[in-house]
């Protein structure tokens, strides 16, 4: 194996420093990383398991026979801890190099390198090798596997040339994990196996008489490929699963029993870019037959796939692997696919996207129209499923705006039977309403409600502006005005102005001329449920808060910005009851003036108490309540 680690260890002689492994007594060591993977030789051969290790690690030994020997050593002659079933396992046995262990579990060991029973530690080459002591002579045989095309099966022929230093072997075998009978008692000579069913799994265990170490076993033993795996149209579908190799050159061939055409889904399943690894599924018995799908691009996640559907009654199904990464390496790569005829009615449904702009989702219309040759459709929804449903409206919501999602609507009665929404999503973007002619709302805001509306000028030249007609807002409800888009914007007035918003004007100051408002409430009352009688109205059109609109229920204030002094130009000669208040963006109150006179029609306010900043400029009098927003600079 490779002698290169990532370089977070410092080059030490254990006896110059202090030990980094975890030293739990004196011998029993434990330490942090692995390196170096091996099976045992089942015939007892020695095993190299790295020349490289460092007497700072540990190494994983797989393919362990409970109760039987291993000795391990290091090159070194160093201290070897063994410990069992994980890194941090019980340990086995331990002392320097030799050291022979016993297996109790037939779980992995973890050998651990290290200088000393002080566990001390160095980062240089050494070797070490792992050895399967055998206290008998092992069977020795062989399989060959034999098609019958005509009748969809095949048969195993176990050879066994030698019993070892037994007197028989007794053979053992399942399929697709279920124990079948066994065949005691065999001499030398040739058992015949089977027949199975094309399709099958089949594990064998050639039995030594006295000593399972010395057994020979033969793992997912199948069909050599030559024949179709038969589906029976009209029955249930075939599940298959694979976990493809370095190296590999696997095939599937799959026939239909009657030529309906075939459908293969992939459920799960990823296969490493195609510049190492290929999938290719073939329309035919073979791969001279045209080409379905081919991957071809970076890695690639199979459960993605639509369903692959032949033109006649043969899917044909190849792979090819390098040596590099592989499902073998990565075990959550296994495929796993369903293959069956496509002896159905396909169902019909059309999906349709329903925007609710104002709380920033959207729910998808699903119409069955059809629900094919079958009584019901199950309707597969992320992460869920809807059994048994027939023509007529699904809802499925709510989704947050910019969600892409993918629904699929299956025939009930076979699941390969069916179509795909494709990608649906609705965005945020399309919500932004255009102002530029005047555009009027009225809200009645919810209990515990988050609602959105974003405006945006028509005019790219033209800033707009947002004005409350009227608005009650209840005790700890509010509004929260942005100076663009959404909440990513900074924000221009964040508050409730003592729960009423008549008057209120605000202007955006953003060169894509947006205003977004954020009507925000708790669960303790609302307008929809009466306690606040007056709905939120309000107007927004293009320009500015400017001196041509004032008329006689408002006002206009100047200079603005202002260095302190403000002017505040009335509409009107008389005001009755008129109190200037001003509010941070917060809305707490900064400014309580009243006002007591007005010479024509201007009122004077002093502003120079207050910090360099934003704030809002209320004028509250029986005859009109109006808001503008002025910025103080000095």
């Amino acid at each position: 194996m490779s002698a290169f680690r990532h370089i977070t260890q410092v080059l030490v002689l254990a006896s110059a420093l202090a030990p980094t492994a975890a030293v739990l007594a004196q011998g029993n060591c434990q330490n942090a990383s692995q390196f170096g993977q091996a099976t045992p030789d089942p015939f007892g051969a020695l095993t190299t398991i790295s020349t490289c290790s460092y007497e700072s690690e540990y190494s994983l030994i797989t393919g362990i026979i409970a109760g039987a020997t291993y000795q391990f050593t290091l090159s070194s002659g160093g201290y070897i801890t063994v410990r069992e079933d994980f890194p941090g396992g019980n340990v086995i046995g331990q002392g320097y190099s030799p050291v022979t262990v016993t297996a109790v579990t037939g779980g992995d060991l973890y050998p651990h390198w290290n200088v000393d029973d002080l566990c001390n530690v160095q980062s240089s080459c050494v070797t070490t090798t792992v050895q399967l002591f055998l206290n008998c002579t092992p069977v020795v045989a062989s399989y060959s596997v034999l098609d019958d095309c005509n009748t969809n099966s095949f048969t195993i022929d176990v050879n066994v040339a030698s019993t070892g230093d037994g007197s028989f072997v007794n053979i053992d075998h399942s399929i697709n994990g279920t124990p079948q009978p066994q065949i005691p008692g065999q001499g030398v000579g040739v058992i015949t196996l089977g027949p199975f069913t094309v399709g099958a799994l089949v594990d064998i265990v050639v039995g030594h008489e006295f000593e399972a170490a010395c057994s020979q076993s033969f793992f997912n033993v199948q069909s050599t490929g030559n024949c179709p795996v038969i589906l029976n149209c009209g029955g249930v579908e075939y599940n298959d699963s694979y976990c493809y190799v370095a190296n590999d050159t696997k095939t599937w061939w799959y026939q239909s029993s009657n030529n309906d055409p075939l459908a293969i889904v992939f459920s799960s399943g990823t296969i490493e870019s195609s510049v190492y690894d290929v999938l290719t599924i073939y329309d035919g018995p073979n791969n001279g037959s045209p080409i379905i799908w081919q991957h071809n691009g970076p890695t690639f996640d199979l459960s993605t796939l639509p369903p692959i559907v032949s033109t006649g009654p043969n899917i044909f199904m190849t792979i090819t692997s390098d040596g590099s990464v592989q499902c073998s390496t990565n075990p959550a790569w296994e495929w796993n696919w369903t293959v069956g005829c496509l002896d159905c009615d396909v169902p019909a449904a059309t999906f349709t996207v329903v925007p609710d702009c104002i709380h920033r989702e959207y729910s998808i219309e699903v119409n069955v129209t059809s629900t094919g040759d079958a009584a019901t459709v199950d309707l597969v929804l992320p992460g869920d499923t809807l059994f048994g449903i027939g023509t007529g409206l699904q809802n499925f919501g709510p989704i947050g705006m910019d969600t892409i999602v993918n629904l699929s609507v299956f025939n009930g009665d076979n699941s390969l039977c069916r179509i795909f929404s494709g990608p649906v999503v609705a965005y945020e973007d399309s919500c932004v309403i255009p102002a530029c002619l005047n555009v009027n709302t009225s809200y009645c805001y919810e209990n515990t409600d988050d609602a959105w509306f974003v405006y945006q000028s028509s005019d790219p030249n033209l800033p707009i502006t947002m004005t409350f007609l009227q608005g009650q807002l209840l005790v700890e409800d509010k509004v929260v005005i942005y100076n663009g888009a959404y909440d990513l914007a900074g924000v221009l007035f964040n508050g409730n102005l003592g729960g009423d918003l008549s008057g209120l004007s605000i202007s955006s100051q953003n060169p894509d001329n947006l205003l977004t408002l954020r009507v925000q409430s708790n669960n303790t009352g609302s307008c929809d449920d009466g306690q606040a009688t007056i709905p939120l109205v309000w107007d927004v059109g293009c320009g500015l808060v400017g001196i041509d609109e004032n008329d006689a229920t408002g006002f206009v204030l100047y200079p603005n910005p202002t260095t302190g002094a403000v002017t505040i130009q009335l509409g009107l000669d008389q005001l009755t009851n008129a109190v200037v208040r001003v509010f941070d963006l917060t809305g707490r109150q900064v400014l309580d003036v009243p006002v007591r006179t007005v010479n024509d029609r201007s009122v004077l306010v002093d502003l120079s108490g207050l910090q360099n900043g934003n704030y809002l400029l209320q004028v509250h009098a029986d005859e009109f309540v109006r808001t503008k927003a002025v910025q103080v600079a000095r």
